[in-house]
């Protein structure tokens, strides 16, 4: 019996749903050729054909229900078809509380987003300061390894960063990984955000998908920026 109940439950509702719909219209369908007075026929067979297109409709809705489980299985939380929209990132990186990881071609355009000191819009300072255990750590490929223009960025954001050394010391740390920058990616605690790296395109006009982080497709990536630190970092 315990085992019945819970393959019952283990059944979606909207499975359930679309079974009754269907069996609905089998039985009035049914009563439709056996019922002898016009008038009843008439009406029966005006609620078939109105279940009949319901179901058919419902059958559908599954469809794009499946679709978003799927999504949902891999941890998928959004596709961003650029990441132009700083009040996206905003909302996730003023909610830091543990880890803040920034892979980048140069992690300038972060920093000055949400962790410029002279700024009046900094969220993950205030989380910084917060939190004196959440950790900013920014992977910044070493100066061979960047274009020209990355190199100019990340030159010109210098004082800024090391204002944010001296301020915060050991909860800001620059790792340098000596190969060409092949993933952009932000994580913030069980939230990653990760998109490619393309050659002369700027990374802000790249498109990227949220992750939650407990996801096996978002562990690929987390054990990718693991392997980083522990091999390819100075």
């Amino acid at each position: 019996m315990n085992i019945l109940m819970k393959k019952l439950v283990a059944v979606p509702l909207r499975h359930v749903i679309a079974s009754c719909l269907f069996f609905s219209v089998a039985i009035i369908t049914l009563f439709f050729f056996v019922v002898e007075n016009e008038r009843i026929a008439a009406l029966l067979g005006g609620i078939s054909g109105g279940l009949l297109g319901v179901a058919i409709s419902f059958l559908f809705s599954i469809y794009e229900h499946m679709q978003i489980d799927r999504f949902k299985a891999l941890g998928v939380l959004d596709i961003l078809p650029d990441r132009r929209d700083t009040s996206y990132y905003k909302n996730i990186v003023k909610n830091a509380k543990k880890i803040v990881q920034v892979m980048g071609t140069s992690c300038i355009r972060f920093i000055e987003d949400f962790v410029d000191l002279n700024s009046d819009d900094h969220v993950l300072i205030d989380a910084l300061k917060k939190h004196d255990n959440l950790k900013l750590t920014l992977l910044v490929p070493t100066e061979d390894n960047m274009d020209n223009k990355s190199k100019l960025n990340f030159e010109a954001g210098k004082e800024k960063l090391k204002q944010l050394q001296d301020r915060f010391k050991d909860q800001v740390v620059i790792q340098r990984y000596n190969f060409e920058p092949r993933h952009s990616l932000v994580r913030v605690d069980g939230n990653l955000i990760v998109g490619p790296v393309f050659q002369e395109v700027e990374s802000k006009n790249s498109p990227a998908i949220h992750l939650t982080t407990d996801s096996a497709y978002a562990k690929k990536y987390l054990d990718y920026v693991e392997w980083v630190l522990a091999n390819r970092c100075s």
